[in-house]
């Protein structure tokens, strides 16, 4: 499963999105995978590496960006270490 988790849309901040996950995956069958889709254009560098730890403490097994082509250089950088131990 993948949902949009485009905070900004909903007016609510970066911490909505763990809380959607652990929404989301509460309700899913047992296998089914959910991987949260973060919406790059509304997070700065600093708020993409909270939303994709968010994503992932909320159970998500991934995080999906949209649109990829929006992750400038500080993005990239920003994120690179981040791991689910992380």
């Amino acid at each position: 499963m993948l949902p949009m988790l485009y905070h900004s849309f909903y007016h609510e901040d970066v911490d909505w999105i763990g809380a959607q996950c652990r929404a989301g995956v509460e309700r899913l069958p047992r296998g089914i995978l959910l991987y949260s889709g973060v919406f790059v254009p509304a997070l700065q560098p600093d708020e993409l590496v909270q939303a994709v730890r968010a994503s992932l403490a909320g159970g998500a097994r991934g995080v999906s960006l949209f649109a990829a082509g929006s992750m400038t250089e500080a993005h990239w950088s920003a994120s690179a270490g981040v791991s689910r131990e992380a």
